[in-house]
């Protein structure tokens, strides 16, 4: 993927805020670089309440594509400042109600145009500027899941609703379609819901069902869409797809459904087949338009990934492909944060 390898350090003290607080920092190293710092303070009679507060900083070189050529990078800077509330029902299930103020700066890096005759237009459609909001998000996760890495049986449902209260633009040498997009400073709404069942048929083997469903509603620039493909969960919105590269397709509104296989070889070597399918979709105010289904919204991928579960240090080499974008290899050691 274009995270490249990343040097992790982590360094956590406990009850510096108040009993039972936790205030973590933590920092990637790497060309992708991410800087993260929290406090964490659970309060309440049974500790069932928490309050968090952090800050997060992550920088990298975001390509984009049409279809499975890419055309430019943009270098991607993200600030992210933000207070939340949890309540905590069970060890299964968590509500958190989060306010915060995200600050975007993009900036086009390199060009790499196959088409000479399209150099001028997907020029003009680049991004070079910053983008500013204040957010509220409502999430609820509810997990049985045996274990973090390759879990063998259980569910994983998460719901989450983003609202992006009416983001500032300060964009430069932008084109009249990206000023018809920003002009109105329109709220941008979008619910993300994910469903993942882990079924066991014996000892070694696994039924995976994966289901996800984003839908959003106001005008968007491309590096505000939900991020689709890929085998892990990079950006703030993003989707997993295997079959296509990290954050290959920008989408608006997406439902992508997942079957695969997985098998435990020997010891904690695994074995998983992916199939999986999407098709991508306007916005909820074009259908209020009357506005109908893009071209060319159809379209699956298929994967094989070979998995070994050390303790610390996950490892995963999967192997993708799809018919509009070809093969894929990504390879993963480790965890993000």
């Amino acid at each position: 993927t274009f995270t490249n390898a990343s040097l992790i350090l982590g360094y956590s003290h406990k009850n510096l805020t108040g009993e039972r607080s936790t205030i973590d920092f933590k920092v990637a190293l790497s060309e992708s670089f991410r800087f993260k710092v929290g406090n964490k303070l659970y309060f309440g009679d049974k500790y069932n309440h928490h309050f968090d507060a952090y800050y997060d900083f992550s920088m990298f070189k975001l390509p984009i594509y049409k279809s499975n050529h890419k055309t430019h990078v943009y270098d991607y800077r993200r600030n992210d400042l933000a207070v939340q509330v949890g309540h905590i029902f069970s060890k299964k299930s968590e509500m958190l109600v989060k306010i915060g103020y995200e600050s975007l700066s993009i900036s086009p890096d390199v060009s790499e145009i196959s088409d000479k005759n399209d150099t001028i237009k997907i020029q003009r459609e680049i991004l070079d500027g910053k983008i500013k909001n204040t957010y509220f998000n409502l999430k609820y996760h509810y997990n049985t899941l045996n274990r973090k890495q390759l879990p063998q049986k259980g569910i994983s449902f998460e719901t989450n609703l983003n609202v992006a209260i009416k983001p500032k633009y300060n964009f430069e040498n932008t084109s009249d379609s990206i000023m018809n997009t920003i002009k109105d400073r329109n709220t941008i709404f979008r619910l993300k819901s994910e469903l993942s069942m882990y079924q066991q048929i014996n000892e070694r083997s696994s039924v995976i069902e994966h289901i996800s469903l984003v839908a959003s509603y106001g005008k968007q620039t491309e590096v505000q869409k939900t991020a689709l493909g890929g085998c892990n969960k990079f950006l703030p919105n993003h989707v997993s797809f295997y079959g296509l590269t990290t954050a290959q397709m920008l989408v608006e509104s997406v439902v992508a459904v997942k079957v695969g296989l997985q098998h435990r070889i020997v010891d904690e070597l695994y074995g998983i087949l992916h199939l999986n399918a999407a098709t991508t979709f306007n916005r909820i105010d074009d259908y209020i338009e009357k506005k109908y289904f893009k071209e060319d919204s159809y379209f699956y991928g298929v994967g094989a990934t070979l998995a070994y579960n050390f303790s610390y240090l996950p490892f995963e080499l999967t192997l993708m492909y799809s018919p509009d974008y070809k093969f894929n290899v990504s390879v993963n050691v480790g965890f993000l944060f």
